[in-house]
């Protein structure tokens, strides 16, 4: 082989691998975020990404934030979310302590 061959190999290797880098794009991002949806994107990106669409959606929603559960709050012994109102977690029983404010006694000042 001769070093122009050798050349034009290296060229079509790099080439490759820069695709592949682009087309992985989406989950190499999610990745790097710590997205909680991540194997979502990847199998987004890994079925669907030869299409323009699918790699752009998976691109998007790698951006996209996820959900912060308005209306709800964490438990502090399980973690699940939680309505506002509720007084027992339906995860693990947890009872809450501070009533939400719709259900707290009226102050008699």
């Amino acid at each position: 082989m001769s070093s122009q061959d050798l050349t034009q190999v290296g060229a079509g290797l790099t080439i490759i691998a820069v695709s592949i880098a682009i087309y992985f794009l989406p989950a190499l991002l999610a990745s790097q975020r710590k997205h909680p949806h991540f194997a979502g994107i990847l199998a987004l990106n890994l079925l669907l990404g030869w299409t323009f669409v699918g790699w752009a959606v998976a691109l998007v929603w790698v951006y996209v934030k996820p959900s912060t559960g308005r209306g709800t709050k964490p438990c502090p012994r399980c973690a699940e979310r939680v309505k506002d109102a509720a007084l027992v977690c339906r995860h693990c029983g947890y009872e809450f302590k501070d009533l939400p404010p719709s259900r707290a006694e009226p102050s008699l000042n």
